[in-house]
């Protein structure tokens, strides 16, 4: 069965803290406040064993349609109920594995790593 984890970016703060840190900092989270973004765990790690949340910037490559490494950011699709790296694969699918994935940072702390893909 899947681990159900989560992380937080504060956008206030702009520090990302683990959901075990903010469990242990307060008996209270209110995680509708407007400067906390919820991330969820993918129930996935990467080549180093790092494991792949939303909003993780990572690169990856695939047996069938990619020969290239690319870079893509994870997002959940609501519509298919499954995560993938946003227009690319899902971690579900049948039809693509991936070979190779590896987290190299996050939109929040890292969007310049979004800038060098364009």
């Amino acid at each position: 069965m899947r681990e159900i984890k989560f992380r937080c970016w504060n956008k206030a703060t702009k520090q990302m803290v683990s959901w075990e840190e903010n469990v242990k900092n307060s008996f209270l989270i209110r995680l509708d406040l407007p400067e906390m973004i919820l991330m969820q765990f993918t129930g996935q790690t990467d080549e180093n064993e790092k494991e792949i949340f939303e909003g993780d910037i990572v690169l990856f490559k695939c047996n069938e349609d990619y020969t290239e490494e690319t870079k893509g950011v994870v997002v959940y699709n609501e519509e298919e109920c499954c995560f993938e790296i946003k227009g690319y694969v899902n971690f579900t699918s049948d039809g693509a594995e991936i070979d190779t994935i590896e987290v190299i940072g996050n939109i929040h702390e890292n969007p310049e790593l979004l800038e060098e893909s364009k």
